[in-house]
């Protein structure tokens, strides 16, 4: 539990597996990954990807990068141009994809919107 792991070079990638474990990724075209519940995947260099699979997770890429989660619950923490991409099983066993996108939501540079299902169901700690 609580692990952490980074990657600073050029195209490193970072994998954190445990409780509230964090994954960081800052170089160039770095992946950062978390599978943890409550972990925190965060890709901060350009063309990123951070992924989250544990419910409550944090995920985070730079500008231009793709934050993923196969979560029901999770927490996306907004950059400008980054995209957004949720896959789950909803209760109906049926899988659903959605996907977000800063500049169409309108939404601020270091906004941290909570996805519930699909839908956004608060930013910034206010219901929407």
């Amino acid at each position: 539990g609580m692990g952490a792991a980074s990657a600073t070079g050029g195209m490193g990638a970072a994998s954190a597996t445990g409780w509230m474990g964090a994954a960081s990724a800052t170089g160039l075209r770095g992946a950062a990954s978390a599978t943890g519940w409550m972990g925190a995947a965060s890709a901060t260099g350009e063309r990123g990807i951070a992924a989250s699979t544990g419910e409550h997770g944090t995920v985070e890429v730079a500008d231009g990068g793709i934050a993923v989660t196969t979560a029901r619950k999770t927490y996306w923490k907004v950059r400008p141009g980054a995209v957004f991409v949720q896959r789950w099983k909803g209760d109906d066993a049926m899988y659903r994809l959605v996907t977000f996108d800063q500049v169409t939501l309108g939404l601020n540079d270091g906004d941290v919107v909570f996805v519930s299902d699909g839908k956004i169901s608060a930013v910034n700690g206010v219901a929407r």
